[in-house]
């Protein structure tokens, strides 16, 4: 299996790729007593052979984050709070001497980001924070964001940061909080409302969507949990498949799953495994290993 080792201190936080294939990785790392980061274009190899490092772009603080949001336009998320835009060539070619600066920069998180999202279409950008909020971004804004929704924990002695978010339509968004509560919001109101679902007594910390209906969650206990928001009931949970491995850090949902008879699901566990799931029947087709620590 191709595989691309970064030396130093450094280490990967998250990942993402392009439609054309091409891997947006961020990266942090201890230089001296400054921690730096940096984000890492990566072209697959022909054959299925190394990928190769198209870009580096050094940044200021270490990357928690980073989502493709549309053809040459990464988004990444960093830990002082800030969320960039950076435009490059939509195949990542031609440019690897230049040094790219962000063509907008969001600056209304208090804490470290842990996640983003863009709905379908690329309308809307959010970002998710330690600081318990989810910041919601027009795409024709460059400043201010159009939504800012605050995550209360019923329990007062729980941290509410933002472990995952997702987009169930442009106008419904998906989130998961340190508290373990999955939480829709409608934002088609000046004031988003908000319901939760799925509630699991280990607590949801990641989530996906396999289409506009169904929801994918993984949970501390390392349980993978397709939620219907057709089926009614106060959990919605209609299908379970325990692997075992830890928590679930991520989840993806192979590129056209929503058109696929056998859609199929990637799920990656604090033990550093990975497992690849039929969401029609929720059963495990393959498993993946080799990482020597959790995955992200």
């Amino acid at each position: 299996m191709p595989e691309l080792c970064l030396t130093g201190s450094s280490h990967v936080d998250a990942l993402s790729v392009s439609d054309e294939g091409v891997v947006a990785v961020a990266t942090s790392m201890l230089t001296g007593e400054l921690w730096g980061g940096s984000i890492l274009l990566l072209r697959p190899g022909p054959d299925s052979s190394e990928p190769s490092l198209s870009i580096t772009v050094s940044t200021a603080s270490g990357n928690s984050a980073v989502l493709w949001a549309g053809p040459g336009l990464v988004a990444s998320g960093d830990d002082a709070g800030d969320v960039s835009l950076w435009r490059f060539a939509a195949d990542a070619l031609g440019i690897a001497g230049e040094d790219p600066r962000p063509i907008a920069t969001y600056r209304e998180h208090e804490d470290s980001i842990t996640c983003l999202a863009c709905s379908k279409g690329g309308q809307r950008l959010a970002s998710g924070s330690q600081d318990g909020t989810v910041k919601v971004w027009p795409s024709n804004s460059t400043t201010m964001a159009e939504h800012s929704l605050i995550h209360t924990s019923p329990d007062p002695w729980c941290n509410p940061g933002i472990t995952d978010i997702t987009f169930l339509t442009t106008d419904t968004l998906v989130s998961v909080a340190m508290d373990g509560l999955v939480r829709l919001w409608d934002l088609r109101m000046s004031d988003p409302s908000v319901r939760s679902i799925a509630r699991e007594a280990a607590g949801v910390c990641s989530v996906t969507t396999a289409n506009d209906t169904l929801l994918i969650g993984g949970t501390q206990s390392g349980d993978v949990i397709s939620v219907d928001l057709r089926s009614g009931g106060e959990s919605y949970v209609t299908q379970r498949a325990s692997m075992g491995h830890g928590a679930v850090r991520s989840l993806c949902v192979a590129p056209g799953a929503t058109n696929a008879s056998r859609p199929l699901l990637a799920a990656a566990y604090d033990s550093g495994d990975a497992s690849v799931i039929n969401v029609s029947n929720m059963e495990a087709c393959a498993a993946i290993s080799g990482h020597s620590d959790r995955m992200s």
